[in-house]
């Protein structure tokens, strides 16, 4: 049930409680029946874990190889190179993300990216990763306490400027900023807005376009009865003229007929006389 849109949750939850409950299962019904509803925030990141397995299992062994690499203590550059491993597999997490929270019908605010961010940082650095996939709520980002006294701080987006080289030779670099880049994330949500608007555009043309398409065939199909008609109606025309022409000399041979019956009639009386 966490794999389904957001909004078939409940119906989905209740609809198992009730089968276990029918099969006997009481306490797998309660428990189901419990369940809360996800958060937009966590529902996003269930997606990566059950839609996109190959993001999220880039993301685990990116966060794997940065604590291995600190519980090391390995030089500067390893550390670097571990820390952009981590911040690249999360950017192409929260890029996925962005995409299917548009596709739902939700909108991919900054606040709700870097939520998303925290989350699925704090998912990657958990041992068990019993959680995944079945979040209710958005997790709070992996800190010292959180990840056994390790020197790790949930990573941001990468920015455009280059990372700065440490200043001691051989010595670790500064954490990054525990927050994700606002300026990027504010670019990403205002791209999602021009692209969900393009495609409003594009769908609305598309309409038109169907709509210009019915209107023209139904213009032909007017024109082709407006022709079938004026071809009957020239056709009746020509009907009523020659019905016209035919009683006008049906007329004349009356009035002919007439006529002689009249001069054989008064011939027959002047016979009649003599």
């Amino acid at each position: 049930m966490f794999k389904l849109p957001l909004a078939e949750f409940v119906a989905a939850r209740d609809a198992l409680a009730a089968r276990l409950k029918a099969e006997g299962r009481k306490a797998a019904a309660a428990e189901v029946k419990a369940t809360l509803k996800p958060s937009v925030v966590a529902w996003a990141a269930n997606q990566i874990f059950w839609r996109e397995e190959f993001l999220y299992v880039r993301l685990q062994g990116a966060a794997r190889r940065l604590r291995e690499r600190q519980e090391q203590a390995a030089g500067s550059e390893e550390l670097r190179e571990a820390a952009r491993a981590q911040r690249e597999a999360l950017v192409a997490c929260l890029e996925r993300v962005q995409a299917l929270l548009v596709e739902a019908g939700h909108a991919p605010a900054p606040a709700v990216l870097q939520r998303v961010n925290n989350t699925l940082l704090a998912l990657a650095h958990e041992p068990d990763g019993e959680r995944a996939g079945r979040l209710t709520e958005a997790l709070d980002p992996p800190g010292f306490e959180a990840l056994a006294g390790l020197n790790l701080v949930p990573l941001p987006l990468p920015r455009e400027e280059p990372v700065p080289p440490a200043t001691v030779s051989g010595a670790p670099p500064s954490p990054p900023d525990p927050t994700v880049d606002a300026q990027r994330l504010e670019r990403l949500a205002r791209r999602t807005a021009a692209r969900q608007r393009l495609a409003g555009s594009e769908q609305e043309r598309a309409q038109a376009l169907a709509e210009l398409a019915a209107l023209e065939e139904q213009a032909r199909a007017a024109a082709t009865e407006r022709d079938r008609l004026e071809l009957l109606l020239g056709e009746a025309r020509q009907r009523a003229s020659d019905l016209a022409a035919a009683t006008a000399q049906a007329r004349a041979r009356q009035a002919q007929s007439e006529r002689a019956c009249e001069q054989a009639r008064s011939a027959l009386e002047a016979l009649g006389t003599n």
